[in-house]
């Protein structure tokens, strides 16, 4: 797909500081281990549809070298929104017209999910698939991201998706920036999600292969 960008937000993995919530259970060796193979799954996947892809690493010093051969860019400073609306505008700066965020925290997202997104973004601005922590899991754009988009809405937070919900029904109205939602789908940040992200792993056995491993390494799996 022409003028099309995966953008893929995600932390680098690094041992201590990957996970943090599993590394309380399981230890800073099996968090750093699946933070690695999350993102490189979700990678995978974002190659498996054939679009470009920009890999957006935090901390910003990071070699992204070392995770894959493709376009690394720092994330850069400032919160959440402030890096996506920067990174937004470097895309577009580039040429690319349709960019659809994801992080690397669902790497057992299903494909058709993101050519959704994408097929959403040849009629309409914006596109948001909701998590079912509350936050979400996708956030693409056929236009510059509007900064106003992220005003009031929390980061992190189990009301982040109720809040961007509110400024999307706002900015529908105001400024001709229909959406759509997209089918819900669930992070993997605590033990709770991971008991639930191995269940789906038992009905999808072709998804996530590189976090099969880890986990069956550690004999989670």
């Amino acid at each position: 797909m022409n003028r099309c960008v995966i953008a893929l937000f995600s932390r680098a993995p690094e041992v201590g500081k990957a996970k943090t919530r599993l590394a309380q259970t399981h230890g800073d060796d099996f968090a750093f281990d699946l933070a690695t193979a999350m993102l490189a799954d979700t990678l995978a996947l974002c190659a498996s549809i054939k679009v470009t892809t920009h890999l957006f690493l935090t901390p910003d010093e990071f070699d992204g070298q070392q995770l894959w051969s493709g376009v690394t860019n720092a994330q850069g400073g400032g919160d959440l929104w402030a890096r996506l609306l920067r990174a937004d505008a470097h895309l577009r700066a580039q040429g690319f017209e349709r960019v659809v965020f994801i992080g690397s925290d669902s790497p057992d997202l299903p494909s058709h999910l993101l050519e959704a997104a994408f097929a959403s973004l040849e009629s309409l601005p914006l596109v948001v698939g909701p998590s079912l922590d509350g936050g979400f899991y996708l956030l693409g754009s056929a236009r510059h991201l509007p900064a106003y988009l992220f005003e009031g809405v929390p980061i992190s937070a189990r009301d982040t998706l109720s809040h961007l919900t509110e400024n999307l029904h706002s900015l529908s109205h105001d400024h001709d920036l229909a959406f759509r939602t997209l089918s819900a789908w669930r992070d993997v940040d605590d033990e709770a999600d991971l008991k639930l992200f191995i269940e789906r792993l038992g009905e999808a056995p072709n998804a996530a292969p590189r976090c099969r491993v880890v986990l069956s390494r550690y004999g989670i799996l």
